[in-house]
């Protein structure tokens, strides 16, 4: 786009787009691209992922990062293609099977299929059966389950216990939810950077406010509030977010950072 229009893009570091990442075409490709070609489109990291991934699981064809550029095109900017017929190109099926996998699984996060919950309850006998139990009943099955009692501002006698659940979708995510609410006394959800992650990749930048998750169905309004009744406090940053909650013990604020390669998390 760069070297065909005269603009300014920065140039990122990693794409899943291999096939296409070159830092300067070629004086064949220029040449016919200025003559062949109306205009160029840039597409988001995140449009690319669920090409691939919409191609796979609704056509069955397996396509790389680069083949899927036309059809992420189409998701990022529907309304310029509304009522046309478009022809797309899918160019090449060379994709690692590890790349593929990681994917498969964040699209089944973004769509609400594969879910990371927390519950905070009182670490005594029969809590984690109990709990299970309420997945079992929701429809949910665990992936995954981590007991986490050093690293977490709760009260001693408590424990936080991190879910990785299948589902059949965010209106199932949150079923779940309200039940694991019914029936653990102080149980709390956590779905707020999943929705946040989901966000970046669908509209290519973090949410000005989490209202804006809401507004756009990436969360319900009581993913918004924070396990004591407060909203979270939340910060788009150049490098990511940060997410601020109580931590039950006079209200100092817990931090949560999702930071880009060159930052460091903030536990």
């Amino acid at each position: 786009v760069n070297a065909i229009q005269g603009t300014q893009h920065p140039q990122g570091q990693s794409t899943i787009a291999e096939g296409i990442a070159v830092g300067q075409p070629g004086e064949m490709t220029r040449e016919l691209i200025s003559r062949l070609v109306d205009d160029l489109l840039l597409v988001q990291e995140g449009d690319i992922e669920q090409a691939v991934l919409m191609l796979l699981e609704i056509e069955k064809t397996l396509v790389e990062g680069a083949g899927a550029a036309g059809l992420a095109a189409l998701l990022r900017y529907p309304e310029r293609f509304r009522g046309k017929k478009v022809g797309l190109v899918l160019s090449g099926g060379n994709i690692d099977p590890l790349l593929l996998a990681a994917i498969i699984e964040r699209g089944m996060v973004r769509s609400g299929r594969l879910a990371r919950i927390l519950v905070s309850a009182r670490d005594i006998p029969g809590v984690l059966a109990r709990i299970t139990a309420t997945v079992a009943e929701a429809g949910a099955n665990i992936e995954e389950v981590h007991h986490q009692r050093a690293f977490t501002m709760l009260a001693a006698q408590n424990v936080e216990i991190e879910f990785v659940l299948q589902t059949r979708g965010h209106a199932h995510v949150s079923e779940v939810l309200e039940q694991l609410r019914r029936a653990v006394s102080g149980a709390r959800m956590a779905r707020l950077e999943a929705a946040l992650t989901a966000h970046m990749f669908s509209q290519g930048a973090w949410p000005r406010t989490l209202d804006d998750l809401a507004e756009r169905g990436f969360a319900s309004r009581a993913d918004l509030e924070d396990p004591w009744g407060d909203r979270y406090s939340y910060e788009a940053t150049a490098v990511g977010w940060r997410l601020a909650e109580s931590s039950g013990h006079g209200r100092a604020p817990l931090v949560r950072e999702r930071p880009g390669s060159s930052a460091p998390a903030v536990p």
